[in-house]
């Protein structure tokens, strides 16, 4: 249990980090961008849509530290329906036209 309290711990960080777009920065895939591709990017609404991701999976955790009836009996269920959402929102990111600034 302790466990998932450090896992949703550190994703709520990271969920944090992302929706006030400060964890972009350390990526090293952005960085290396040109200021024209980064131009490019809306990069609030990415991180807002990342955060989101990460501040569901946080609670995941964080429920399953508090409750071993959760932990034993849905977690793996909650973990692949957050794995679903995840592939479903990548999609979206790639298909939108939310997170591309056009001029």
């Amino acid at each position: 249990m302790l466990l998932c309290y450090g896992i949703g711990l550190l994703m709520f960080i990271i969920a944090i980090t992302f929706y006030f777009e400060i964890a972009p920065k350390f990526i090293k895939g952005y960085q290396m961008m040109s200021e024209q591709e980064k131009a490019g990017i809306n990069i609030k609404a990415l991180s807002q849509n990342l955060s989101l991701m990460f501040f569901i999976v946080s609670f995941i955790f964080l429920v399953a530290g508090y409750s071993e009836d959760f932990l034993e009996n849905n977690f793996r269920i909650a973990m692949i329906i957050w794995l679903i959402i995840c592939g479903l929102d990548i999609a979206y990111i790639n298909k939108s036209d939310k997170f591309i600034i056009t001029n």
